[in-house]
């Protein structure tokens, strides 16, 4: 398994990830992970065709933009269909008017 080699636990700690301290076999533990990673390789890297970055602030830059775009822009199934920032504001007005 990839996740348990030498190699990449050395890449682990030198870039300072913690591994999930869950039990082994559990999927539920990793599963927000994979769907977040999948997302970022079908769409930024797969959808834009863009597999090489110049240096690395240009890489950063464009999965910082991503992950913005991720968290505030796109639309989600788990809420409906709408972006995240729409969903807390409708949540914010329900739990207003509800007080």
């Amino acid at each position: 398994m990839q996740c348990t080699s030498a190699e990449f636990a050395k890449l682990r700690a030198a870039n300072g990830i913690r591994r999930s301290s869950g039990r082994m076999g559990m999927c539920l533990d990793s599963a927000l992970a994979e769907a977040l990673n999948a997302a970022l390789k079908r769409e930024l890297l797969h959808g834009t065709g863009k597999r090489r970055w110049r240096d690395e602030f240009e890489a950063r830059t464009d999965i910082f933009r991503w992950i913005a775009r991720y968290n505030h822009h796109r639309r989600h199934s788990a809420i409906g269909n709408v972006p995240p920032g729409v969903y807390e504001d409708r949540l914010a007005r329900m739990t207003a008017l509800a007080a």
